[in-house]
């Protein structure tokens, strides 16, 4: 350890002296007692140039024995869940050719969350890998739905436009929305609700669902919610008949609300539907 903070000659005193001390104080102990003077190092000096940037990272250790990976993973604490962590697995698995694979996870007040991963392979067969790739692999993992509904804004309306409208939205979307509706869908919802004023405070949509049996009315109301009651005899009177449906209220930092109604119905009625 001593060797490692005289060849990353930081004075001890400073930021990153007494940073690269709490990393190697906090590194997994079996890594720390086990790794040669130069993984300890490259790892201090990959940590440190992390610098609080929420992105994925990935640091690999062979065992000297060919035994497993040691494998440290550092991801934005604000979307980690074991899910993520569990898909992050079976990538490492695969790139490694792992027979198994245990992970533990380590939080402090960075804004990274850090996972340890150890991926046992067997020491007789050689494994192949481009660090580079398998870390490509695991941030696409870690793609989150506000990630993509970021670069389908852009892609739509520009960039300076396409930002504007995701800083608008990206806290907008309760966590419901994001269950049930692809960052292509919210795009075409987002239009509707932009299309919301005093003088015409409703928007709707109408399509079929996945199941061509299943009809979709999503109804953009600036404000409240559409009462069931009130929509019910209307649709049922065209034929319709409703079979569910998923309420959803986008909450705008100013304050500003819209409800999106989406009712899925049957239609009644023998003679095709024309939308």
């Amino acid at each position: 350890v001593d060797r490692v903070l005289q060849d990353l000659g930081f004075p001890p005193d400073s930021h990153d002296g007494k940073e690269a001390v709490h990393i190697l104080e906090t590194l997994p102990r079996d890594d720390l007692f086990q790794a040669t003077q130069e993984e300890l190092l490259n790892w201090t000096l990959g940590i440190i140039q992390l610098k609080e940037r929420k992105r994925v990272r990935l640091l690999v250790r062979r065992d000297a024995y060919y035994r497993y990976f040691s494998c440290l993973v550092f991801v934005p604490r604000e979307i980690f869940t074991t899910d993520l962590a569990m898909m992050m697995q079976d990538v490492l698995l695969q790139a490694f050719q792992g027979s198994e694979c245990s992970f533990t996870t380590y939080f402090s007040d960075s804004v990274l969350a850090r996972i340890h991963f150890l991926v046992r392979v067997n020491p007789k067969t050689p494994v192949e890998f481009n660090l580079e790739t398998v870390e490509k692999q695991l941030v696409a993992v870690a793609r989150t739905w506000n990630d993509e509904l970021k670069d389908q804004l852009i892609q739509h309306y520009g960039e300076a436009e396409g930002l504007r409208f995701y800083h608008r939205y990206y806290k907008a979307f309760p966590t419901s929305y994001g269950e049930y509706y692809l960052p292509s869908e919210a795009l075409r919802d987002i239009d509707r609700i932009e299309s919301l004023s005093k003088e015409n405070p409703l928007s709707m949509s109408f399509s079929k669902a996945d199941d061509d049996s299943i009809l979709s009315l999503k109804l953009f109301h600036a404000e409240q919610t559409i009462v069931l009651s009130d929509v019910l005899p209307i649709l049922e009177n065209m034929g319709l008949r409703i079979i569910g449906e998923r309420p959803h209220e986008i909450k705008f930092k100013d304050g500003r609300r819209v409800w999106i109604n989406d009712f899925y119905m049957t239609y009644a009625v023998s003679n095709p539907l024309e939308i």
